[in-house]
């Protein structure tokens, strides 16, 4: 069984990156090209939660033009969240619009998922493909940035106490 708490959390967190990139993107919705970024904010609030999650960078689709493989020629570079072992994804619909907005692959879907790095490293080699692709979303790889941005978004109190409260 799926943690609510962390789907409600994992929800809450891609509707507040929805509002953020849809003025500056078209993919408002399917937030591609947003994976780090969403992915990083996600981490960071399970983790003012006091949840343990990292985050990961590698390759989403393993090519196996397979009916559920969403990237049929070859996997394309991709990030997301490990909270015990479990990959939750919140842009999983740029690889196909019918992916929920929370995507928790079973346990047949996550040969998709191939992790190059995780933690601090990912974060890294995440920040260093939005620099190469001067993307206003490097900005958004910091935690004086993200921070009061899930804080105010999952109604935590320091948003409020620190006046960055909605």
């Amino acid at each position: 069984m799926i943690d609510p708490l962390l789907l409600s959390t994992a929800s809450t967190v891609r509707m507040a990156i929805c509002a953020v990139v849809a003025p500056r993107s078209w993919q408002d919705t399917t937030l591609e090209g947003a994976c780090g970024f969403a992915s990083y904010a996600l981490v960071r609030a399970l983790k003012l939660q006091g949840r343990a999650a990292t985050f990961v960078r590698g390759w989403y689709g393993c090519g196996c033009g397979g009916e559920d493989c969403y990237s049929r020629d070859a996997p394309i570079g991709h990030c997301w969240v490990e909270v015990n072992g479990t990959i939750v994804d919140i842009t999983a619909r740029q690889f196909h619009d019918t992916a929920p907005d929370v995507f928790i692959p079973s346990n047949e879907e996550r040969h998709h998922y191939d992790a190059e790095e995780r933690g601090t490293h990912a974060i890294h080699g995440a920040r260093s493909w939005y620099r190469l692709q001067n993307s206003w979303m490097l900005q958004m790889f910091e935690p004086r940035v993200v921070d009061p941005l899930v804080e105010a978004a999952l109604g935590l109190p320091g948003a409020e106490r620190d006046g960055r409260g909605s």
